[in-house]
């Protein structure tokens, strides 16, 4: 049995197609959060989840563009020229159908894959939210992973579980103890940070029990092209850039 493991799209659909044309098929998708925002195809990302039958939870950029929800009807009536931030973009191009989609995505969600159970959220805890480092150190915590297992209390302390979580876009499976796996699959849309200075996709794969990291080069023309149309000023046009701009390669 195969599962796609993927999480921080950031409404690049553009990404996710080019994983799933070299992926072709898997019998289980998952998404660990921050589906949409900086990317410019936030209506097809939502929909290509939906297309797909992800399991999907929440992350910090699906709760924050729910704040954007009332000026919708502004925001698509202006042109891109005059949209000054990502937010606004993902606002205007998301359908009523799109945001009701994010809205209901829960914080956690638990299934079982090839007879392993599995936990799934977007960052151990709010706290950790905005602080990168933190939530990596917590991948290695047999602590923090056992507060996190403790959140839910109908689940056997001492049963195998394998957590996965999103958030920092960087690939890695700890081992935290006996049957105890912290599973990131990393950003799909971009790598960020001093050591992430190679651009593409990240996802893991888990193919009969077997982990199979992934790093995708794929086409971010067009993210670029769309760039220079719309009115984004200093951080929000120069991040841009960092995400997409493949003259920065390893």
């Amino acid at each position: 049995m195969k599962m796609l493991i993927i999480s921080d799209i950031h409404g690049n659909c553009t990404a996710l197609d080019a994983i799933w044309e070299k992926e072709k098929y898997a019998d289980l998708i998952v998404c660990a959060g921050d589906c949409v925002e900086f990317g410019f195809t936030p209506h097809e990302t939502i929909a290509w989840l939906k297309e797909h039958n992800v399991i999907a939870v929440a992350g910090n950029h699906d709760r924050g563009i729910l704040n954007m929800y009332d000026r919708r009807e502004e925001l698509r009536a202006a042109p891109d020229s005059e949209l000054k931030s990502h937010a606004e973009y993902t606002a205007k191009y998301l359908t009523d159908e799109d945001f009701e989609y994010i809205r209901n995505l829960p914080d956690f969600a638990r299934f079982t894959f090839d007879g392993k159970d599995y936990l799934m959220t977007h960052s151990f805890n709010e706290a950790q939210m905005h602080h990168v480092a933190d939530s990596l150190k917590s991948f290695t915590d047999l602590n923090h992973f056992s507060e996190l297992r403790a959140q839910h209390t109908d689940l056997d302390k001492d049963a195998p579980l394998r957590i996965i979580e999103g958030h920092t876009h960087s690939a890695m499976v700890n081992h935290i103890a006996a049957g105890k796996l912290w599973i990131n699959p990393g950003s799909v849309s971009y790598r960020v940070g001093p050591d992430h200075q190679s651009k593409g996709s990240d996802y893991i794969v888990l193919e009969n029990d077997a982990f199979r990291f992934e790093h995708l080069y794929y086409d971010s023309k067009s993210m670029l092209e769309k760039l220079e149309t719309l009115g984004f000023e200093g951080w929000q046009k120069d991040v841009s850039h960092s995400f997409w701009d493949k003259e920065v390669l390893p």
